[in-house]
């Protein structure tokens, strides 16, 4: 992680949205919208993007741990493949 927050000039902020969280047994999943923002070093503008991030949760003695993270951005399906970093969520 320290390697992949060195890539940045200054703070990086990680904001979530929307998130819902669905629990049953021993077994959870959160997911929601990520906001990612901040300046990549070297580069000219800032970044500032969303993306969509799930986690599955298994409690283990009475305590819940993380055992997958995902996060992926959305692309346009024109072909290109392209990461669609200009798409927002409804407001």
């Amino acid at each position: 992680m320290q390697n992949w927050l060195d890539t940045w000039d200054g703070p990086v902020t990680f904001s979530c949205h929307e998130l819902d969280v669905k629990a049953g047994g021993d077994l959870g999943v959160a997911y929601g919208y990520l906001r990612l923002a901040g300046k990549k070093r070297g580069a000219t503008e800032p970044a500032d993007f969303w993306l969509r991030g799930t986690l599955t949760l298994e409690r283990v003695q009475s305590r819940w741990r993380i055992v997958h993270e995902h996060h992926s951005v959305p692309f346009h399906m024109d072909g290109s493949l392209r990461p669609a970093f200009d798409l927002k969520p409804e407001a």
